[in-house]
């Protein structure tokens, strides 16, 4: 059975506006905190990973399509998929959620590239970043998303 990765949180005081509203900048930060989650518990992977094996891993572009306002100390649910592209780029889709009430708040996308640590781009994907994600297929506990290739 597949599944979607799921990352809960609550947002701090310091993420939102005068009136306890997260600002939508803020969106980002619990986006990249899911994804660096997800990272961790589906392939066994930490940023720290990356800068050992000589590898960064950019943002190249990101959307948010924003909903209904997350305000402060809000339950939040965060469901996390990627899509593998065939140049060696990922496409992460979230759909953050009011815990308490499904009221969903956003849904966003985010796409990453890996580069060398001398600026190069990577065309393939790295070998050790395949043997993570074999891992993960054998479990088999998370979907993964094959549907956009190509782009």
């Amino acid at each position: 059975m597949t599944q979607i990765f799921v990352f809960k949180t609550t947002p701090r005081f310091s993420d939102t506006d005068a009136y306890g509203i997260v600002h939508h900048s803020n969106y980002y930060k619990i986006l990249e905190e899911a994804r660096i989650n997800f990272a961790k518990s589906v392939l066994d992977l930490s940023m720290k990973n990356f800068d050992e094996l000589g590898y960064q891993f950019p943002v190249i572009k990101s959307e948010c399509n924003y909903k209904i306002p997350i305000f402060y100390e809000d339950n939040l649910r965060i469901e996390v998929k990627f899509s593998i592209e065939k140049a060696a780029k990922l496409n992460f889709f979230y759909k953050i959620y009011n815990d308490t009430t499904n009221q969903i708040h956003a849904d966003a996308k985010t796409s990453h590239v890996f580069v060398e640590q001398d600026g190069k781009l990577c065309l393939i994907y790295p070998e050790w970043f395949i043997s993570k994600l074999r891992l993960a297929l054998d479990k088999q506990e998370y979907q993964f998303d094959y549907s956009k290739k190509g782009s």
